[in-house]
């Protein structure tokens, strides 16, 4: 599988990873499903509601995700997937990524530092919802 995003959505994704630090950030991938795996055609950035430590967990509100659906149900697009930062962790999946994560939908994470940004990585979770595979990302220079 191959998740394909714009270099401005991989600049996106890490411009918010910066500028929350030492939070964790999240938001939604969305786009299209393809045969190979997703394009994204969007990020959309949203508020971590988190009631726990902003530093290792994020939450999106529910209510943020269902207005977006509504609106791209209209333009024939869907939420395809997450995207979140690991401040100072590896931009792995972690336990809590897997419990609350949901199947079928693609997550991109991205290790924060202090002063840097390291490279995203992508990861789909299994239908059983027991473990994640890693997904290879293609990004382009179109946006």
């Amino acid at each position: 599988m191959v998740l394909h995003l714009s270099q401005s959505h991989e600049q996106q994704i890490k411009r918010e990873a910066r500028a929350g630090y030492p939070h964790e950030v999240c938001g939604l991938l969305i786009g299209r499903v393809t045969r190979d795996g997703a394009d994204v055609i969007r990020c959309a950035s949203a508020p971590n509601v988190t009631d726990g430590d902003p530093r290792r967990r994020f939450s999106i509100a529910p209510q943020f995700l269902i207005d977006t659906q509504r609106r791209l149900r209209q333009e024939g697009l869907a939420v395809i997937g997450v995207y979140h930062s690991h401040p100072n962790q590896p931009p792995q999946p972690s336990q809590t990524d897997v419990t609350q994560g949901w199947p079928g939908l693609y997550y991109v994470i991205c290790q924060t530092e202090p002063d840097s940004c390291g490279p995203l990585t992508a990861w789909c979770l299994h239908a059983q919802a027991s473990a994640f595979e890693q997904v290879t990302i293609s990004t382009s220079p179109a946006a």
